[in-house]
């Protein structure tokens, strides 16, 4: 998803003012606008590069990781690995993978969301239902760690 400079200043004020978090990783998406305007709004705001291994462990953990349209270009047998890595980095996973895109060459591994919450679920992450995250993408939601017992979450 391509974001034009005033869209970065949106999605990151909406970032603060929602989740008011102190650190911030951008996870291979790109968003390095995002990146620079949480800075200016005092964020520890860092990204890993497109280029850069999701595969291999986060050096330090940060208070949300965005991953905004990576994880359909990660191959469905490395897509996991990624996930727990993200999950170990953070207790709030900021997401987004279109379950529609398959023209696009490069998206290897598109999934509907469903399939990607259930991948969160396997490292103790939950959507948070009552958060719209859909000033990042119309497919974007907020997975949180959750310690809450299964039955319980299922009845929230």
């Amino acid at each position: 998803m391509e974001h034009w400079p005033d869209d970065s200043a949106r999605i990151a004020h909406r970032i603060v003012t929602d989740l008011q978090p102190e650190s911030v990783l951008d996870a291979g998406s790109g968003l390095g606008t995002v990146v620079e305007k949480l800075r200016a709004l005092d964020v520890d705001a860092g990204e890993l590069d497109p280029s850069g291994s999701l595969n291999d462990a986060l050096e330090r953990k940060y208070d949300l990781v965005l991953c905004i349209d990576v994880l359909e270009r990660v191959p469905a047998p490395e897509a996991e690995q990624v996930i727990d890595n993200l999950c170990a980095a953070s207790d709030r996973i900021l997401f987004s993978s279109s379950p529609s895109e398959y023209a696009e060459p490069t998206n290897v591994n598109v999934q509907p969301p469903e399939v990607w919450s259930a991948h969160f679920a396997r490292q103790g992450f939950v959507r948070k239902l009552d958060f719209d995250a859909s000033f990042v993408g119309p497919w974007a939601a907020l997975y949180e760690r959750s310690h809450t017992l299964l039955p319980d979450v299922v009845r929230t």
